[in-house]
């Protein structure tokens, strides 16, 4: 609630939102000129009894959140604010003229509105996230998900609606194909590859015009569909799907991916509007979603501030989502916002982290910590439950199909019968994939809190930049192991990838420091050679991977946690370590490893074969 101040004779408490522009718009208010511009306005409040709640500049304009007496006169308070502003700002930075054709500094016009109780903390957000708001240019957005409270006959609408929506993307998936294979099956299409490549894509854009494959013609095409049902879909909803079938062609076309696959029956799990003002709907009133003539209410707890505090965010666009959860369908609503998420945890400030992330684990280094985890360890109870029902789902596939596999247990390709599955099949199916499914969650809760936790640290976050897609690819060497006589497994690092998600984890960091406009700082893994490099005789030696301990300076150092250190103290070119800097911190890790290792050892932390304990 806003303060309640008190004059001679009365009492008050008023608060405007005053927002002026740049003359011409021009993007001035930047570095020094902004910072001055800040305490200018700080200084000229204070000399007229005028409280500045909260402020903030965005390239061209200014936000101000301001407090005052029943005496001042919004047009004097303007006045006062541009006209000592522009003065002093010009002296100090005369520059800013040259920008402005020698004219003035503001705009005459200006926007100003009364602040209520209910209006003032989404005003003060507002301003707040400003710069935030923007990434690279595009407006940032961020995602809340909320349970629905539906009824079996609701639920029974849902799921037609979804398999309706399935048909209309399978539909589009296929007239597109359709128009690729008879592009390339032309005459000219295989004229083309013989052209330059500045020509061939010319061409290309020639023959994508006149087949047809294009967006805009896949949008006419959904068209007659979406009237024919309209009671259930609507035409922003059909254009979503026919944009959602050529974006998965165009992964096909770019040799993103191998295949294309149709979607079955039962297996569509979303379907989202372009909007909010058609269709699917969230209305915040009644806490409920509307979609063509279907209203069910939306789960909100009453203790739950952070998603009231995201409906202060102007909402973009709504997407239903249908869960499988112990074989039962659950439905959500996913609300697109514009904006960065409300803050739940405190950001570090500028101090910088190497991090040396492996398939199984994880190093951080910085000035004040020292850590090695293991990522997702709170997923490994479930690890025998899950192979133990693979293992019993192939049995019953084997046992349901004979005829499906030949003598030496191998798939027969030539049996085109459809594969039989028995009801204790299914449930073993739904066992597994619900227990898939808790990995997921677990995996990815990990995840947040271990990256909340480095961003608690610093936000200048260094790591190699590093292929996980090339670590679970099957090995092409066939090797002999000299011990046991035997041929090595040609399999490498699938399996505890998939299980830790290391590249999950760097995809989370990174989001979540695109929301204060800052991103993770990939280094150069090839030039840097963390692994190999030596800072105090500046040499390198490749070694071995069961190999986890080094010495260095008569000091034994567990191999990840070095590398961090190195990486952390990369140059800026993002190509060399700087040999100075890591000379002078060294000291500082060494005291700070050796605590962490002492925290490990004595306490009842888990570890595994290649953290070398």
């Amino acid at each position: 609630m806003s303060n309640i101040n008190f004059g001679r004779g009365y009492v008050y408490s008023i608060q405007y939102h005053i927002v002026w522009c740049v003359k011409y718009r021009r993007k001035v208010l930047i570095d020094d000129i902004e910072k001055t511009l800040k305490e200018l306005l700080i200084e000229i409040s204070n000399e007229n009894n005028i409280k500045i709640i909260e402020m903030e500049t965005d390239l061209d304009h200014i936000h101000i959140l301001i407090e005052c007496s029943p005496q001042h006169f919004i047009p004097n308070i303007l006045k006062i604010f541009k006209g000592i502003s522009a003065r002093k700002l010009f002296l100090k930075h005369p520059k800013i003229k040259n920008k402005l054709w020698n004219g003035h500094l503001w705009n005459p016009s200006y926007f100003v509105a009364t602040v209520s109780e209910n209006t003032e903390e989404q005003i003060k957000r507002y301003i707040q996230t400003q710069k935030e708001r923007w990434e690279g240019g595009t407006m940032a957005n961020y995602v809340l998900t909320l349970a629905l409270k539906t009824e079996l006959w609701q639920e029974h609408i849902l799921e037609k609606r979804l398999n309706i929506a399935r048909m209309i993307y399978n539909s589009c998936l296929s007239e597109i194909l359709k128009r690729h294979r008879k592009m390339i099956n032309s005459s000219e299409y295989k004229e083309v590859s013989n052209l330059d490549k500045k020509e061939q894509s010319k061409r290309y854009k020639e023959l994508d015009k006149k087949y047809s494959i294009s967006k805009f013609e896949l949008n006419k095409y959904v068209k007659p569909m979406t009237q024919k049902f309209k009671k259930n879909i609507g035409s922003q909803m059909g254009q979503e799907l026919a944009e959602r079938a050529f974006a998965t062609y165009e992964k096909f076309k770019y040799g993103k991916a191998k295949k294309v696959y149709f979607k079955s029956y039962g297996n569509f799990y979303s379907v989202r509007e372009k909007g909010n003002i058609t269709g699917l709907r969230f209305f915040k009133e009644d806490c409920c979603i509307s979609w063509l003539g279907l209203k069910i209410p939306v789960i909100i707890k009453n203790n739950d501030k952070y998603a009231q505090s995201c409906f202060l965010d102007k909402l973009l666009y709504c997407r239903l989502l249908k869960r499988v959860v112990n074989g039962k369908n659950k439905y959500y609503i996913q609300i697109t916002f514009e904006g960065t998420p409300p803050k739940k945890h405190k950001v570090g400030g500028e101090n910088e982290i190497g991090i040396d992330i492996g398939t199984s684990t994880i190093a951080i280094v910085s000035d004040n910590k020292v850590e090695l985890k293991i990522l997702a360890e709170n997923i490994g109870i479930n690890e025998k439950e899950k192979i133990r029902l693979q293992r019993k789902l192939d049995r019953q596939r084997r046992a349901n199909n004979p005829n499906k596999y030949n003598k030496d247990g191998t798939i027969n390709i030539e049996n085109k019968e459809k594969w039989k599955k028995s009801k204790s099949y299914v449930k073993t199916k739904l066992k597994l994939s619900n227990l898939q499914r808790k990995i997921a969650e677990k995996r990815k809760q990990s995840h947040n809190i271990l990256a909340n936790s480095i961003l608690e640290i610093g936000t200048i976050v260094k790591v190699e930049n590093m292929s996980f897609k090339a670590l679970q690819r099957r090995s092409k060497k066939t090797e002999m192991s000299e011990k046991t006589g035997k041929f090595k497994k040609k399999k490498r690092f699938g399996k505890s990838l998939s299980n830790r998600a290391p590249a999950s984890l760097i995809e989370i960091i990174n989001r979540k420091l695109e929301y204060i406009g800052k991103n993770i700082i990939k280094i150069d893994t090839f030039k840097v050679k963390a692994s190999q490099l030596n800072h105090s005789t500046n040499e390198y030696e490749k070694k071995s991977l069961s190999k986890r301990w080094v010495e260095i300076l008569g000091n034994k150092i567990q191999r990840d946690l070095y590398s961090a250190f190195l990486i952390k103290n990369v140059k800026e070119n993002l190509e060399e370590v700087n040999i100075e800097k890591a000379q002078k911190e060294f000291k500082n890790f060494v005291k700070l490893h050796n605590e962490e290792i002492e925290r490990i050892k004595k306490g009842n932390v888990k570890t595994l074969k290649c953290m070398g304990f």
